[in-house]
C-alpha cells in the first residue's frame, strides 16, 4: 500500500489552532480506502518499475488494439463489397 494510506492529514483552524476536521487511516471511508488503492495499483507503484512499465505498455495497447480492429473491419468491408459485385466476363455486355 502507498505510504499516504498511514498519513493523516489535519485541518487546523488558522486562529485558534484547533484540529477541525482529520482524515486519515481511521477516519476514511472505504470508498476513499478503494479509490486510495485504485491510484496507486493505476500509477504503476505496485511493482516498482515493473509495474510503471506495465502500465505505460498497457496504455499503449488502446491505440493498437483501435488501429487493428479499424484494419480487420475495412479489409471485410471492402471483401464484401467485391463479393457482391458481379465478375467481369470477357466478351459479355455488362
Amino acid at each position: 500500500m502507498p505510504s499516504s494510506a498511514s498519513a493523516a492529514v489535519s485541518t487546523l483552524d488558522p486562529a485558534s489552532g484547533a484540529v477541525m476536521d482529520e482524515r486519515g487511516p481511521r477516519t476514511r471511508g472505504g470508498a476513499e480506502d478503494a479509490l486510495a488503492l485504485q491510484r496507486w495499483l493505476h500509477g504503476g507503484a505496485a511493482l516498482g518499475l515493473p509495474g510503471r512499465v506495465l502500465v505505460f505498455l498497457s496504455g499503449l495497447a488502446m491505440p493498437l488494439l483501435f488501429g487493428t480492429g479499424l484494419a480487420a473491419w475495412l479489409l471485410r468491408r471492402r471483401n464484401r463489397r467485391r463479393a457482391r459485385r458481379p465478375a467481369f466476363i470477357p466478351g459479355k455486355p455488362a
